[in-house]
């Protein structure tokens, strides 16, 4: 017998991160369309809206306003800066740290975006107080989430004490399931070694690169290795992202570039990904770049970690 989806809480229509969901992807089409003689996307609104607020702020502290990583902000930044819309430039007292401003071009255009938020009112048939109440309620719901995850990290249960807590082996305190294991054993000295992985389909030699200090061999390199993997794991982000959100796309391709360089303390990795996507328009484009890097396998496991830079194209 079939339960009233009145009161089944497993029914569809009673479940609020649907809700949250469905209204989310109405709005940013919304936004998409209002925007339009404005010239940007809606991430990139959301980046003016903080600069046309503070004028200027360092890329950590923007990330941070707009609970985006590096990953997802620097093409935001590159395309607003080829736009003459913002500057970024490295502070005089610490080169490590980049500062975003606001250009004379893009505090101008702060007057023709004073529209939108009346359309948006409008459109969603909401008055000022009640749109007041919906963000109050959802900033609510973001505090006491985002103060859970806080709480409870790294994968914690808030109810389990150390004492109680039960043990868990080291691929179940990494993911609830684990749908394939890669084995490969590498022997020799390290990245001049040797590679091969248990079932025999991959079996490289290793060489180092000159700019490491190395002979540059006819072998791959660890670097080598991870851009094929991110940029495979990428690429099937980025069609399953398409397909699920019903974008006819064309052919597509990653070019992945994985740089290794110094840091004060030793050495780090940086990825740069350059998504070309045929059959769609920039915006298509740059929103299925940023939802794949969110699915990504790779981007989830490196974010917050290590810089990625991503670059979206339409063909």
């Amino acid at each position: 017998m079939t339960e009233d989806t009145g009161t089944d809480q497993l029914a569809l229509d009673n479940q609020l991160c649907f809700s949250l969901y469905t209204a989310s992807r109405a709005l940013t089409g919304l936004y998409r369309e209002l925007l339009e003689d404005l010239g940007l996307t809606y991430p990139q609104y959301l980046v003016m809206l903080v600069l046309w607020e503070r004028g200027s702020l360092t890329v950590k502290e923007l990330g941070r306003a707009l609970h985006l990583d590096s990953g997802t902000l620097s093409p935001l930044l590159r395309r607003l800066q080829g736009a003459g819309l913002l500057t970024r430039e490295r502070a005089a007292e610490d080169e490590r740290v980049v500062v975003v401003a606001v250009t004379e071009d893009g505090a101008r255009l702060r007057e023709h975006a004073h529209s939108v938020p009346d359309a948006l009112l409008c459109a969603t048939e909401l008055s000022t107080e009640r749109a007041r109440v919906l963000r109050e309620s959802l900033d609510a719901v973001t505090r006491a989430v985002e103060g859970r995850e806080e709480r409870t990290r790294p994968g914690q249960d808030p109810e389990h004490t150390d004492e109680t807590r039960p043990r868990r082996g080291p691929r179940e305190a990494l993911m609830a399931q684990t749908l394939y294991t890669a084995n490969a054993t590498v022997t020799g000295e390290g990245r001049k070694g040797h590679g091969k992985t248990d079932d025999g389909r991959l079996e490289v030699d290793l060489s180092v690169p000159q700019g490491l200090g190395g002979d540059d061999g006819p072998g791959t390199n660890p670097e080598q290795l991870f851009a094929v993997g991110y940029g495979a794991c990428f690429h099937g982000a980025l069609r399953k992202v398409a397909r699920e959100s019903k974008t006819e796309i064309g052919e597509s391709t990653v070019d992945a570039q994985v740089g290794l360089g110094k840091s004060d303390d030793g050495l780090d990795i940086a990825v740069d990904l350059t998504v070309t996507i045929g059959g769609v328009d920039q915006a298509t484009a740059e929103k299925l770049v940023e939802d794949a890097h969110q699915n990504c396998p790779y981007s989830r496991a490196t974010r917050g970690n290590i810089e990625v830079n991503l670059t979206a194209k339409a063909a």
